[in-house]
């Protein structure tokens, strides 16, 4: 059970459990059983800046890092996005990405508890000259998703569509 962490700077919100690596790695096990190998990819991603903990119990060797229930969300997508061979290190527009995939995460789970549906798509858009883009979008939504994302569409020659509500359901305690 996830330590819950009250009335610290930057930490979770109040009554929001702590996880740590190794709770996060349990938590995707659905979608990876190598929880070993998930918490080297874990550590990895923090180094890289593309997941921050909500806390930091003691800065040297040993440091036990804490992240906010919603985390579990980004190392599913993170991991999904590895295995689909897509290169996660020094690629700045997957912060981008994150952030748009959170913005969907609380949309997604109030839908959920009220017994509706709402399925956000993370799609992916390269264009041959290699300039990539990501977008979320709600399944059905009828605008031309690589022009929302800022692309034509005549420039686009590979995209990646990753059913966000699927991949939630999969890791949602």
């Amino acid at each position: 059970m996830a330590k819950i962490i009250r009335g610290k700077v930057g930490g979770p919100e109040p009554g929001e459990g702590a996880l740590t690596v190794g709770t996060l790695a349990e938590r995707i096990k659905p979608i990876d059983p190598d929880v070993g190998g998930t918490i080297e990819r874990i550590r990895h991603w923090v180094r890289e800046g593309l997941l921050w903990p909500s806390s930091q119990h003691h800065a040297g060797t040993g440091k036990h890092r804490q992240f906010s229930e919603s985390a579990v969300y980004d190392v599913a997508v993170l991991h999904v996005l590895t295995r689909a061979g897509l290169s996660i290190s020094s690629q700045r527009y997957l912060a981008d990405a994150l952030t748009k995939v959170r913005y969907a995460v609380p949309k997604w789970r109030q839908a959920r508890t009220q017994g509706r549906k709402y399925a956000p798509h993370l799609i992916v858009f390269w264009t041959a000259a290699g300039m990539a883009q990501f977008g979320v979008y709600e399944e059905g939504d009828d605008a031309k998703p690589a022009e929302r994302a800022g692309f034509k569409a005549s420039d686009v020659v590979l995209t990646f569509d990753f059913d966000l509500g699927k991949l939630f359901a999969k890791v949602e305690a």
